[in-house]
């Protein structure tokens, strides 16, 4: 035994030791490098067999889905800036009577909320965890032709959402991409090492909401590293 310890030995050392000794480790490169273009995989090829767990609830059970209606913006919201801008068509993040798209100094809010279709001034929602938002004081009066319509309402389109795991994630307004024909609708907070989660199309609204979620680590022109299907939704806020 010890004679074979011994040969087990001799041999390891003889391999570490048999590189040239000038050969050199090179150091990375900084300039990134452009990857070649290479067919994107079918989604149907996409296993939705999953290496981790679908995302973990946080504590609490839910039995139902709690829906936050903005209708009448509540008045406890704390007014975090106060700005004149105007508003020049209805929300592209939901469909509401009473949802608008809005501007300051160049700078876009959407949704915006009005009591009603001749009020002075609009709510902004900035962060609809804390109830902070921005009221704007309009220059000019809302543009009922293209917003305060009646009878709209898309009971299913929501500004954000809560998953089971208290991610939360809020609707992209503008130009976005696909995936199996459906829109990539709201991007989740938290990105950074693990990729960026984004929930695909619109909610299914029932007791408890579900929708289906996947994690871009690539870029979100190629198929995701995970992808699951009816994941429960804890809040949304319309």
């Amino acid at each position: 035994m010890r004679l074979i310890v011994i040969a087990v030995v001799g041999l390891i050392l003889a391999v570490a030791c048999g590189g040239s000794a000038s050969e050199e480790v090179a150091a990375p490169s900084r300039t990134p490098s452009v990857p070649t273009a290479t067919p994107i995989p079918s989604p149907v090829a996409i296993s939705t067999a999953t290496p981790s767990p679908t995302p973990t609830p946080v504590p609490g059970a839910f039995t139902e889905t709690q829906v936050i209606v903005w209708l009448d913006p509540d008045p406890t919201v704390a007014y975090v800036e106060e700005a004149q801008g105007h508003c020049w068509t209805m929300a592209h993040t939901l469909v509401q009577p009473n949802a608008w798209r809005c501007m300051v100094d160049g700078a876009i809010y959407d949704p915006c909320f009005s009591h009603s279709p001749t009020d002075a001034f609009v709510v902004c929602p900035l962060a609809f965890g804390n109830m902070t938002a921005i009221k704007i004081n309009l220059t000019e009066p809302l543009p009922l032709s293209m917003g305060w319509q009646e009878g709209e309402e898309c009971l299913q389109c929501v500004w954000a959402l809560e998953l089971a795991d208290g991610r939360r994630c809020r609707f992209v307004s503008g130009a976005t991409w696909h995936f199996r024909d459906e829109r990539m609708n709201y991007f989740c907070e938290g990105f950074g090492e693990e990729g960026l989660w984004i929930v695909v199309g619109l909610p299914e609204v029932d007791t408890i909401w579900t929708v289906d979620v996947g994690r871009w680590v690539d870029g979100v022109k190629e198929p995701p590293v995970e992808f699951y299907e009816d994941v429960p939704v804890r809040r949304v806020w319309r």
